[in-house]
Formats: structure tokens, sequence, C-alpha cells
């Protein structure tokens, strides 16, 4: 399924292909630990749940709140594509 991949340090958002499993979540975002927020009707926002304690990690604002290190928008529906469009979530998204 579409998804978008967030990455602070690149400071770029990314479409990717995911498949709902967590271990790929975890390879794409480089963390072991995964927080569920809900900035978007329909949508989570995947993100790191250890980013603040890791060092020299980027930070970025989704909608006005501080997300650090990387994430991903999936659709709430684990096998669906997301409904917004990239240039929709890139307006949303402001990096450091």
């Amino acid at each position: 399924m579409k998804a978008f991949l967030i990455n602070p340090v690149a400071k770029s958002v990314t479409e990717v292909e995911y498949t709902g499993k967590f271990e790929q979540a975890y390879g794409l975002m480089e963390c072991s630990m995964i927080q569920f927020c809900y900035p978007l009707k329909n949508h989570i926002l995947m993100v790191d749940e250890e980013g603040l304690f890791k060092t020299h990690q980027a930070h970025f604002l989704f909608d006005g709140d501080q997300y650090v290190g990387r994430a991903m928008l999936v659709h709430k529906h684990r096998y669906k594509d997301v409904s917004v469009s990239i240039e929709e979530v890139k307006a949303l998204i402001q990096f450091s």
C-alpha cells in the first residue's frame, strides 16, 4: 500500500510501498519501537518512540506538533493507500 516516509535529516517526504508489517516499518524508519499518532482523519503517523533518546536526531513539525526522527504516514485501515496527496502532506510539514 502507498505510504509517505518523512525523513527530517534529508528534509524529505517520499512515497514508499508499505506491506503493513512492522518489521518493514522498523527498517524504513530506522527504529525499534513505534508509537501511533493521529494528526489527520483516517491516517496514522507512525513515529520513532525512542527518537528523543537518540543523539543527533532531527525533528519536524507536522501540523504544528513536533516529532523527532523518521516517521511514516499510513492509512488507518491496514491495507489501504493513504488518501491524501504528497503535496498536502508536505504543506503540513516544517523541517528544522
